[in-house]
């Protein structure tokens, strides 16, 4: 499509009907603002200039023109007045031919959808051609004009009118400031007026070390009708500046574009050549395919290892996990522990399971780590911690992001995480928060644990969040590391914070918005503004009563584990009656190098204790002599830094081999030689 600069340009009738033009009139409106004159010349190809009387006028965002103009000047200044309205140009020469072109205001940036077929797209498996014309606003200049394809995208917001969209764009392009690439999502937020929450979760999780996709706002025209408000985001996806580990689509893009150059195929020929390789990775471990050349009939073999540079056989990274209950992608496997029954799905590469040996090792690298998560110690059947699995600081803040913001979604689905090559999995990107921070009327507490939730027969099978918190030391890192990002998360709710920023640029788009969309039956309010209260409300409310849960280790720990389940490796309500040798009031000066406690177990069936500093093994099954059991505890196994707790636990075993007490103690480090004893 050519520049908007001119009337060889699209304009959007009252049908919505797509057409092309040759322009006689000059206006440009690729970045309409507040107080920047619109002004339209007779175009430079036209000789004589010819003389044209002007009228512009101004409608609502679905009554499209209003009969009465706003000016007849051949020149019009937007003012605030012009908001979430349509303006169209009329240009009439001295012999009536006229000229006409339209366009929406807002102080976001547009996007112009126009699909090839004219229909809208319905279902994520129906993609649409087409082009996106994306105006600019005060911040940003057009970015895109060109070719795309369209289709919906979601499970549950696919059953809401305002339908969610994904965007495969021409070419890779820099959008309002975010990093190239050619696939975007445009996300509805039907449940959500205030159209903030997805936003503010994102924020919160890379301001504290966790991964969200970047966005911003944009408004919507499909096929000449506005759509209202749309929250346009990154794409969750392996790439460079997305989930950056190696990608083993671009390994096929690299491959195929090699063997095409070395047989002289065309583009089309690589492209398919890809999509076949894309489609079947029995190559990465074998180190060969074959490309049948259908036009000319003849097959010819490929040897990654001598066409590309950077290929591999390390399938021990490259993955991109979605944890979900909805299990509807290709590649898809159950991981069972206890209770535990994990729904894991591929989200990349998507063909992985015609590679037995790379979906296998998944398999069994997950049912280990989950396997780690729900046993008594902390330690998989291979007796190996959960640090060794997975970046255990990525699992603090995944948590602390979904209950900080009280994301009820993420009990069951909606739920990512990534392993690179000699790497560990590493949890998130964070997503999917429409339904979270007191959306919902049926969840609008501020108050409670929201993805705390016990399993049973008839509960949530799927759930992982309780898991880690049934282990002290996961509560010891939650506690320490809640104050050291509550600060930031309150600094979204003051004056100047985001939650205020963001409104304000929002206001009259997301009014508009909540005029067209009303989903009262979930809000119980179906305004911008309500939306928003509600939300600080719901924040707010949250922090507070986070503030009391978090008070110390203790008191988180007798808040998340307050339920009455039974499961096998729920902590034993039983104590080890612990003692410090040299212990003073609540100090302990170091004897040497190490630390002693002793065990009395008394008339219990115990007969040996394994001890654990920070999830990790310090003494194993160390056995009961004379009715005491007599540990030490050597100083260098305190990692935390100085002035943080130390999770020190101890799990007691009977003869047959069965926990019978677990107990745990908070070893501080004040300075070298001496300990602070929290607990």
């Amino acid at each position: 499509m050519p520049s908007l600069r001119l009337f060889g340009l699209r304009i959007l009738l009252g049908l919505g009907c797509p057409l092309w033009a040759a322009g006689w009139v000059d206006l440009d409106v690729t970045r309409p603002r507040i107080g920047s004159p619109l002004q339209a010349q007779a175009a430079a190809s036209e000789e004589p200039a010819p003389a044209f009387t002007c009228t512009w006028r101004r409608a609502g965002t679905d009554k499209r023109y209003a009969a009465e103009p706003v000016a007849t000047t051949d020149s019009y200044t937007p003012t605030t007045d012009d908001l979430e309205h349509w303006i169209k140009f009329t240009a009439t020469r001295a012999d009536g031919e006229t000229f006409e072109k339209e366009f929406f205001f807002s102080r976001l940036p547009v996007f112009y959808l126009t699909t090839d077929d004219g229909a809208a797209p319905s279902t994520a498996k129906e993609p649409h051609t087409g082009h996106l014309f994306a105006q600019g606003n005060e911040q940003w200049k057009s970015p895109y004009d060109g070719a795309m394809t369209i289709k919906t995208r979601g499970n549950t917001t696919l059953n809401y009118p305002k339908k969610p969209w994904k965007l495969k764009l021409d070419k890779k392009t820099k959008m309002f400031g975010i990093p190239k690439s050619k696939h975007w999502v445009l996300l509805a937020n039907y449940n959500d007026q205030s159209m903030l929450r997805n936003r503010l979760a994102a924020d919160f999780a890379n301001d504290i070390g966790s991964l969200g996709m970047k966005s911003t706002w944009v408004e919507c025209v499909l096929n000449g009708q506005w759509q209202g408000l749309y929250h346009f985001c990154e794409q969750i996806r392996i790439d460079e500046k997305r989930v950056d580990i190696h990608d083993w689509e671009d390994d096929a893009e690299g491959i195929a574009q090699a063997f095409a150059r070395l047989h002289g195929l065309t583009a089309d020929q690589a492209d398919e050549l890809e999509d076949q390789l894309c489609q079947d990775f029995t190559w990465v471990t074998r180190d060969s395919f074959s490309y049948h050349d259908a036009s000319n009939q003849v097959t010819r073999a490929g040897k990654p290892s001598e066409l590309y540079a950077d290929y591999t056989q390390d399938i021990s990274g490259g993955y991109l996990f979605e944890f979900s209950e909805e299990y509807d992608e290709r590649a898809k496997f159950k991981t069972k522990s206890g209770v535990l029954s994990v729904r894991t799905m591929f989200n990349m590469p998507e063909f992985v399971d015609t590679n037995a040996l790379m979906f296998n090792y998944c398999t069994n690298y997950l049912q280990h780590y989950w396997d780690a998560c729900t046993s008594y110690d902390g330690y998989s059947k291979e007796d190996r911690p959960i640090a060794a699995y997975c970046d255990y600081a990525s699992m603090v803040n995944y948590w602390l992001v979904m209950e900080m913001v009280g994301n009820r979604d993420a009990v069951r689905k909606s739920r990512y995480a990534y392993k690179d090559q000699g790497g560990k999995l590493v949890w998130g990107p964070v997503w999917d928060f429409d339904w979270g921070m007191g959306s919902m009327r049926v969840d609008a507490s501020g108050e409670g644990w929201k993805c705390q939730e016990t399993r049973g027969t008839t509960t949530q099978p799927n759930s992982v969040f309780k898991e880690w918190t049934d282990h002290p030391e996961f509560c010891t890192r939650l506690q320490t590391r809640y104050w050291q990002v509550r600060d930031r998360f309150a600094a979204m709710l003051g004056d100047r914070g985001l939650i205020a920023q963001y409104t304000n640029y929002l206001a009259e788009a997301g009014h508009a918005n909540s005029a067209k969309w009303d989903p009262d039956y979930h809000l119980g309010s179906a305004s911008f503004e309500a939306d928003v209260d509600r939300l600080v409300t719901f924040l707010t409310t949250r922090l507070a009563w986070l503030d009391t849960q978090f008070k110390d280790v203790p008191t988180l720990l007798a808040s998340v584990q307050q339920d009455t389940c039974t499961h096998y490796y729920t902590v034993d309500a039983r104590r080890l009656p612990l003692a410090f040798e040299g212990r003073t009031g609540n100090r302990t000066i170091y004897q040497g190098k190490s630390l002693r406690t002793t065990f009395q177990p008394g008339g219990t069936s115990m007969v040996n204790v394994s001890i654990y500093v920070n999830g990790e093994r310090i003494v194993t099954r160390l056995p009961r002599k004379n009715n005491l059991i007599d540990a030490t505890i050597p100083a260098e196994a305190f990692t935390a830094p100085l002035g943080e707790p130390n999770c020190v636990s101890f799990v007691g075993y009977n003869s047959s081999g069965s926990v019978v007490a677990r107990n745990y103690a908070l070893v501080t480090v004040v300075s070298p030689g001496t300990v602070l004893m929290l607990r």
